[in-house]
């Protein structure tokens, strides 16, 4: 018995093994009754002559070392826990603190003697409720037995380095500690988050400052492409009327001269009414005009308009089905968009053929409108940019075929106002696909 009581202690003030308690005793007494069993016998032994006083030692604690080893193993009393698993918990740097049934508090480790700036035996001993006085929900939540909590919380500590109160914010977790069928208590992990909340802050603020700043912008591109707008038109107006009055009055050079005025005018025009719509949807000013039409016919007067814009040896076909249902939604945006994707196609097909296609899908109560092209194509890496404003293919393509990169975004931007989208695919060196889909009826609640 004093041997074990020995190794016990030994156990308990290392730390390094797990026991229960009520086992511990249970072999004590065990080894306790068998010893003075073994002893009576000895004892016995020795009286009768058949064993002497210094070999009944050989055979007692051997007896009684055995009787040790078997309840050990036979009821498992110690359960090995890696050393490890100690040092974790003093290193950690979340808080880490231990309450029993009564809310006080029963352990802490480093971690949380640093965050709230108090030792270890000032912490031991106190309630929840008088460490977190400012902390008014978590004792409310601690109050519930059995109840797991993962929560973000706030607390306000103490600054380590002029002693000020700052407030941080923690991600917490607390499980109930149950001794056997019973509510023993409760642990608490602190995980300080303060740094990621901050970040996810500032991030937040300057999310809104950039909607704000990009509304203001489109405010400010709507007002001043209109204000543009109104003398260029007096620009052309005025144009028109000197080059028709004055045919047969001025010489042939200066009538070209006036077609460059009213041709680069008339450029100039179409920019700043491209700029004006993508302005009038970010802003939120593009109206949904809704009438029910025929779109065999805006696709065929679409095609008839760009005819001209073909280079020579291009040809132009549509594929139409028979029988469309007739579609309620913008007619002028959808002539808009398939003008701008046929002279797209126009403009980068050297030879070959531009083929319309058009057809519903009845389930879906979907139009679909494609535009196939055998021009130079787009290269995989610029089609995740393809519909982005002032975007081309590369800077080449600038250069060689012009334009501002504002056509496809325009685009994208009507259908999806109507309900619908834009897509594309496209083969460098085949030729691209550009694939409008419409509802057959325009969702004008969810275009504003």
């Amino acid at each position: 018995a004093a041997v074990m009581t020995t190794f016990l202690t030994l156990i308990f003030e290392t730390q390094q093994f797990t026991l229960n308690a009520e086992l511990v005793f249970a072999m004590v007494w065990l080894v306790a009754v068998l010893s003075i069993g073994a002893i009576f016998l000895l004892m016995i032994l020795i009286r009768e002559g058949a064993l002497s006083k210094v070999a009944s030692l050989f055979y007692l604690v051997p007896g009684v070392t055995a009787v040790m080893a078997w309840a050990l193993y036979r009821f498992k009393l110690l359960r090995l826990v890696p050393i490890a698993r100690d040092t974790v918990i003093e290193e950690i740097s979340d808080i880490v603190i231990v309450l029993d049934r009564e809310h006080h508090i029963i352990d802490v480790n480093p971690a949380a003697t640093r965050a709230l700036n108090q030792s270890r035996d000032d912490l031991i001993g106190r309630s929840d409720r008088e460490l977190f006085e400012d902390w008014l929900k978590l004792p409310r939540l601690l109050e519930i037995e059995g109840q797991e909590i993962h929560e973000q919380v706030s607390l306000s500590l103490a600054d380590g380095l002029d002693g000020n109160l700052v407030e941080r914010h923690f991600d917490m977790k607390s499980a109930p500690i149950l001794a056997g069928q019973r509510w023993g208590g409760r642990w608490l992990v602190l995980r300080d988050v303060s740094d990621r909340v901050r970040i996810q802050e500032e991030l937040s603020q300057a999310k809104e400052a950039a909607e704000v700043a990009n509304q203001t912008k489109s405010a400010f591109l709507a007002s001043m492409s209109h204000e543009l707008r109104t003398p260029l038109n007096a620009i052309i107006g005025f144009t028109r009327i000197v080059r028709r009055k004055s045919e047969h009055d001025l010489p042939e050079k200066q009538l070209d001269n006036l077609d460059k005025v009213l041709q680069s005018a008339e450029h100039l025009l179409g920019l700043i009414n491209t700029v004006l719509d993508i302005a009038k949807v970010e802003a939120g000013r593009m109206d949904v005009h809704v009438s029910t039409f025929s779109p065999d016919a805006v696709i065929l007067a679409s095609m008839s308009t760009a005819q001209p814009l073909l280079r020579p040896g291009v040809t132009l076909s549509g594929e139409i089905t028979p029988d469309l249902p007739l579609i309620s939604s913008d007619q002028d945006k959808i002539r808009q968009i398939l003008l701008n994707l046929l002279s797209n196609a126009a403009k980068f097909t050297h030879e070959g053929h531009i083929e319309v296609t058009a057809s519903s899908e009845p389930e879906a109560a979907t139009l679909l409108v494609s535009v196939r092209d055998t021009g130079v194509g787009i290269p995989a890496e610029a089609m995740d940019r393809l519909f982005g404003e002032f975007e081309q293919a590369d800077s080449s393509t600038t250069r060689e075929y012009g334009g501002t990169g504002l056509g496809l975004a325009i685009s994208r931007k009507l259908a999806r106002l109507m309900g619908g989208d834009l897509t594309a695919t496209s083969e460098p060196g085949v030729g691209s696909t550009f694939t409008l889909s419409l509802p057959l009826v325009a969702d004008v609640g969810e275009a504003s």
